[in-house]
């Protein structure tokens, strides 16, 4: 990131619990926080490294389908 970050931001990190977000983002202390928008979205995302995490996700925060329906 090129600039400090602000409450809402995305973090680099995430978290995986059933029926939560998986996104982290920072909070109003700029700590690194779970997103706590309810799930609206199930699926596969695939981390930097390639790895597949099965995850839930709120509308904001899921992964965005490619035309022939890949993540």
């Amino acid at each position: 990131m090129d600039r400090m970050p602000v409450p809402g931001d995305l973090h680099g990190g995430f978290f995986i619990a059933p029926g939560r977000c998986f996104r982290m983002v920072y909070s109003d202390q700029l700590q690194a926080t779970h997103c706590y928008e309810p799930t609206a979205w199930k699926g596969i995302w695939r981390d930097r490294k390639g790895k597949s995490w099965y995850i839930e996700a709120c509308r904001r925060h899921a992964p965005k389908v490619k035309a022939d329906g890949r993540v």
